[in-house]
């Protein structure tokens, strides 16, 4: 169905505005979603699995979420401009891909892994550390 969707968006493109990066980001973002559900954690029997090999498949999903969250956010953008067309977009727009970065791999950054923490952000709470797009690899 994504890539049904996708199709009828990319033969709309030009009318909707909508522009070559944001067809990019959301093809990776439907690829992103498809290891996520389908292969991102299968890392074979327990019994013969190295710690190198957790490590690249955390790396890849680390990787297809930060595709997948660049995704949600164009959608998410054009969803509020068409439900609330007078008022301003919100600030979480440009930190949305840090922000999810953070709650999914907050706990492996040696980070704050409480579930408070997109409340805090949200709430614009000081002391919430920034990420910076370098963090998106392991």
């Amino acid at each position: 169905m994504l890539g049904g969707t996708l199709d009828k968006i990319k033969a709309k493109a030009e009318a909707f505005g909508v522009t070559e990066d944001q067809l990019e980001a959301l093809v990776k973002a439907k690829d992103a979603r498809n290891l996520i559900a389908h292969e991102g954690v299968d890392i074979g029997p327990l019994y013969s699995v190295k710690p190198r090999y957790i490590l690249e498949v955390l790396q890849r999903l680390r990787l297809a979420l930060a595709d997948l969250a660049a995704g949600d956010n164009i959608v998410s953008t054009w969803i509020y401009y068409i439900e609330e067309p007078r008022e301003p977009v919100p600030h979480i727009r440009s930190t949305y891909p840090e922000l999810i970065d953070r709650w999914v791999f907050g706990h492996l950054l040696g980070g704050d892994d409480s579930s408070s923490w997109a409340v805090a952000f949200h709430q614009g709470l000081p002391g919430v550390p920034a990420i910076t797009r370098r963090e998106l690899q392991l």
